[in-house]
């Protein structure tokens, strides 16, 4: 993409730019094409009657291009870094590493011309590294927990946030409020404000947590699906209220759970929520996908869909103890936000058209759930959501009262379509918390 992305700049340069001009945007295409229009730049700016060609004020189609050549060379080089980095014994030498590859590579770029310093990769590379810190800080505070029970890790993480002076979020306001000189009419020195920035960057990816902390149950989570597990993953997991000795989901674009359709790509989603469930054996697998496609095709006689799922089914039992899956969901239409967004503003006492036909609903989802129905399973549970949304002969897709729309342009639910759910949700929450 990134190559044809090019030819089509050379052609559209080649078109409309005057003959005089064409020389040297053919010098700094070919740099793209080769991802070395950094070291062009560095080259000409050098040349005392090249200069002229590397300036932004001159007709140079291709300049833009220094920064995407710059980061593809160190995506080029970042995978000898860590190999080279797996020499050290344990990330602490590791983050040490990288700290010095930091200091001393920012050191480097201040004291160079800034020019050449500005586009030459190893002279930039400190504002990678600052990344590596982040990284390897997190492994470190994810790894200080081996081996213990949930409750023991839950004290032992409260136990350091005591003696830790500043929270998470803490730092997170400091590094905004850093980043927020960015907006200041004064200007600043670059060479004070891009480490700030820099470090402050890494400081916000550093401080980032798993959303789903260690558990204090001794019952665990997967959830297995496309995108639509996250409408209702936080959902799930504040239902538990940390009772779960483990909490994990896995969205993968065009993953069933059940079936695979005819993309190539839901084959793939599926072998892999397989082998993420034979890996982890959670005590309940939720199931919670978008069904689109062949699901909801005419049920044949020997219906090889039904086979596939009772298949995938049976193949999941050996590893779970209980399974809950998502039962059919009225179908809504795509952009359905921009539309809402419409209504309201130029058609308000037409809102009520944008309601689903609940006959017209049913039927298009009726082999759906039919196939759902006919799975065969001993320890599978259905869950269904689509009455929460009925009224009368109709679907609601908002909320009149506050005027939200349950479904967002993506057909995804929005918090204001997701509320409703709670009660069906702590309803199953409750059921696995008694068995197990």
């Amino acid at each position: 993409m990134y190559f044809l992305w090019i030819f089509l700049i050379v052609v559209m340069v080649h078109l409309y730019l005057p003959d005089f001009l064409w020389e040297n945007n053919n010098r700094y295409s070919l740099a793209s094409l080769f991802l070395i229009t950094n070291q062009m730049v560095i080259h000409d700016q050098a040349d005392y009657f090249n200069e002229f060609f590397s300036s932004s004020s001159s007709m140079n189609a291709f300049l833009h291009l220094w920064s995407l050549s710059l980061e593809m060379q160190f995506y080029l080089l970042v995978p000898f870094i860590f190999l080279g980095l797996q020499f050290l014994k344990n990330d602490y030498l590791k983050l040490l590493t990288v700290v010095l590859i930091t200091v001393m590579g920012f050191i480097g770029f201040a004291m160079i011309l800034d020019k050449f310093a500005f586009n030459f990769l190893f002279l930039r590379l400190w504002q990678f590294s600052a990344g590596f810190i982040a990284l390897f800080s997190m492994k470190i505070n994810s790894s200080e927990l081996p081996n213990k029970s949930p409750a023991e890790k839950i004290e032992a993480v409260e136990e350091k946030k005591f003696k830790c002076p500043f929270n998470k979020e803490d730092l997170v306001i400091i590094a905004l409020s850093i980043l927020a000189l960015c907006l200041m009419p004064n200007k600043i020195p670059l060479l004070i404000l891009r480490p700030l920035v820099t470090l402050s960057t890494a400081l916000i990816i550093g401080c980032q947590t798993e959303k789903l902390q260690p558990g204090k149950g001794n019952v665990s989570i997967m959830m297995i699906g496309n995108s639509y597990i996250l409408n209702f993953v936080d959902q799930i997991e504040e239902s538990f209220n940390m009772n779960y000795s483990e909490f994990r989901y896995i969205s993968i674009i065009a993953s069933y759970g059940t079936f695979s359709s005819s993309w190539k790509i839901s084959e793939q989603a599926l072998e892999i929520s397989k082998k993420q469930v034979e890996l982890y054996k959670p005590d309940v697998l939720f199931i919670v996908p978008r069904y689109m496609q062949n699901i909801k095709d005419p049920i044949q006689k020997n219906d090889g869909l039904l086979e596939e799922m009772n298949k995938n089914i049976e193949f999941y039992e050996k590893f779970v103890k209980r399974i809950y899956i998502l039962d059919a969901l009225p179908e809504y239409s795509e952009n359905f936000f921009t539309m809402f967004l419409h209504y309201l503003i130029t058609r308000p006492e037409d809102m009520e058209l944008l309601h689903l036909n609940k006959k017209k609903a049913d039927l298009d989802m009726k082999n759906v759930r039919k196939r759902l129905r006919n799975i065969k399973c001993t320890k599978c549970e259905l869950f269904d959501l689509s009455h929460l949304f009925v009224e009368n002969d109709k679907y609601l897709t908002f909320d009149r009262e506050k005027m939200l729309a349950y479904v967002d342009n993506s057909v995804h639910l929005t918090t204001a379509g997701v509320a409703p759910c709670d009660p069906i949700f702590k309803n199953i929450t409750k059921g696995i918390l008694n068995k197990f």
